[in-house]
């Protein structure tokens, strides 16, 4: 069984809130902080605010805690915290661990997951063209979509082309728009992933499809899923500008920026500060914003 701390930090994340804004008029955030790395305990009536302001049920509390973790996220969870800490060599030990037991499929999943994590460090690991012919032909032989498939798009989607990154990114918000996902962990994994085509086809200038997928993850993503809706949000005012460069799509980007640092949320912040600073490349220079600390 999973430790409580544990499982409200997955949840956390998976809903989009920091610590300061989950802990924010509850409790202290250094208090959960404690609690998530399962070094302190919550009083009952705390964790009940916890979990009333991440939408979950004392019910959906108790299956989360009783789901075993499986192997594929323990281990995923180590990498991003090896990777959040910036430990290069302890994510290339771990890829010559795994190229040097992989036996299936699953396992060549994992081995270019990691590479796509290592690859934001050190650009000489790389997923070459065999390794992407492989990611297309796997996406498109998956019969029933599963949380496991979902995390290995979220990695390599960049790696496919634009139809077929179109095609899939549409078959998974038809999921989404069925409900036919396996959890409320799941349903936001998959939203996610749909973001994440959308960042894909604005950096390849392909804005028609941006603005197709945009269009239509926007009804589904729940009201509590704060950093979704964010980033979106983020990326309605960026298609919106380049269509009609108002000033008022500046000022909600700025809005938006300045909520990302006020939230201490990094990865938010640089995801749209830049899209936001390609905006102005053919101008010469950008609006002066503070930079994020």
């Amino acid at each position: 069984m999973k430790s409580a701390g544990q499982v409200i930090r997955n949840i956390r994340k998976s809903r989009g809130y920091t610590l300061k804004q989950l802990s924010d008029g509850i409790t202290s955030y250094s208090t959960l902080a404690a609690f998530e790395r399962g070094e302190s305990q919550l009083a009952f009536e705390v964790l009940v605010e916890i979990l009333d302001k991440l939408n979950i049920t004392l019910g959906e509390f108790s299956r989360y805690m009783n789901k075993p973790a499986t192997a594929f996220y323990t281990w995923l969870w180590k990498i991003q915290d090896l990777f959040d800490a910036r430990e290069l060599e302890a994510l290339k030990m771990e890829l010559e661990l795994l190229e040097s037991n992989s036996q299936v499929k699953s396992d060549k999943c994992q081995i270019l997951i990691l590479k796509n994590f290592i690859n934001m460090l050190d650009k000489s690991i790389y997923i070459d063209d065999e390794e992407a012919k492989f990611i297309k032909d796997y996406f498109w032989d998956i019969d029933e979509w599963g949380e496991f498939d979902i995390v290995f798009f979220r990695s390599t989607s960049h790696k496919l082309n634009n139809d077929s990154l179109l095609s899939l990114s549409l078959e998974i918000l038809r999921l989404i728009e069925e409900e036919l996902l396996p959890n409320n962990y799941g349903a936001s994994q998959y939203i996610g992933a749909i973001l994440i085509s959308v960042h894909l086809f604005y950096e390849r200038k392909e804005y028609d499809d941006c603005r197709i997928l945009v269009r239509k993850v926007e009804p589904l993503i729940p009201s509590q899923n704060l950093f979704e809706l964010t980033r979106l949000e983020g990326f309605k005012n960026i298609l919106n500008y380049r269509e009609n460069p108002k000033l008022v799509y500046i000022d909600n980007l700025k809005k938006i920026l300045d909520y990302a640092q006020y939230v201490d949320d990094n990865y938010l912040y640089e995801a749209l500060y830049h899209l936001y600073e390609g905006l102005f490349e053919d101008n010469g220079g950008i609006p002066q914003i503070p930079d994020y600390e």
